[in-house]
């Protein structure tokens, strides 16, 4: 079985996410752990973070699969992965671009109106962004639900027009249920492998509203960008990406054949133009 290292509490919940998802979904060849183990085909760590490395496991240590992000890149010797293509593709530092999709869907209630939904986050730092944004288009939004927000978000909408109705949850089932649009905002401060969220607004096909900013990186916004058809303001056009290149991966044989590979996936950086293209032509 492969070990999958969620070691401390991170930035985001891809790890978390994608981890409970794989041992669920292929429960003889995962297990989830905070650490090390030698009892296991592999380790596989999903922190994004340098792992706290334990005396008397250095072959785990070398053989293990580091997913981490690129400031923390320093031993040229361990085997790092991304699930970025746009990260892998300027960082020849890492060996593997192993993305770690997941199934995700959640119908809507049914929405008449314009329902904007924010996934609030401090390190994207995106909050004043998100602000101008609702105050531009204060004539067009009437419903407001937040994913992870608090009092003082509310507070700062309510002061753009004390009648909007705004809704706070946990709850990323409801989250997905109230909201027709989502607005993501590229960061000016975070480089993000892999925004989970906002692959799951893809599945569950809302209207995706991205903010871009003046940056010189590309992360996992762009990569799904490169997948999807997608607005940078609030308009009355819908898009469907039912079809698109992430909701049509196999990811019943991909992750087969990462299990049968000692996951691993290796891949040219000159092959692919984007992340699309690479979900189009994958091949075993």
């Amino acid at each position: 079985m492969y070990n999958l290292i969620i070691e401390k509490k991170t930035l985001g919940q891809k790890g978390l996410t994608v981890a409970n998802y794989l041992k669920e979904n292929y429960k003889n060849d995962f297990i989830v752990s905070n650490s090390l183990k030698t009892n296991c085909k592999r380790n596989i760590i999903l922190s994004q973070f340098p792992i706290q490395y334990k005396t008397g496991l250095i072959n785990e240590y070398l053989n293990g699969i580091h997913f981490i992000r690129p400031e923390f890149i320093k031993n040229s010797n361990l085997n790092y992965s991304t699930n970025c293509f746009s990260i892998f593709n300027e960082n020849e530092k890492y060996k593997f671009f192993i993305p770690m999709l997941y199934e995700y869907k959640k119908e809507s209630i049914s929405n008449k109106e314009i329902n904007v939904g924010y996934y609030y986050t401090t390190y994207r730092n995106t909050i004043n962004e998100f602000l101008e944004f609702i105050k531009n288009n204060i004539n067009k939004v009437k419903f407001i639900t937040l994913l992870n927000g608090n009092p003082l978000l509310i507070s700062k909408l309510l002061n753009i027009n004390n009648q909007f109705i705004i809704e706070n949850t946990l709850n990323k089932d409801y989250f997905f249920s109230k909201i027709t649009h989502i607005i993501t905002i590229m960061s000016k401060k975070f480089i993000d492998p892999w925004p989970t969220v906002l692959e799951e607004a893809v599945r569950c096909n809302k209207q995706i509203i991205i903010l871009k900013q003046n940056r010189n990186w590309k992360d996992g916004i762009d990569d799904i960008c490169s997948c999807i058809s997608y607005h940078e303001n609030l308009n009355d056009l819908i898009y469907d990406n039912s079809k698109c290149s992430i909701n049509k991966f196999d990811l019943k044989e991909y992750y087969n054949y990462l299990i049968q590979s000692n996951f691993e996936y290796l891949i040219s950086r000159k092959t692919y133009k984007n992340f699309n293209s690479f979900l189009f032509n994958f091949k075993i």
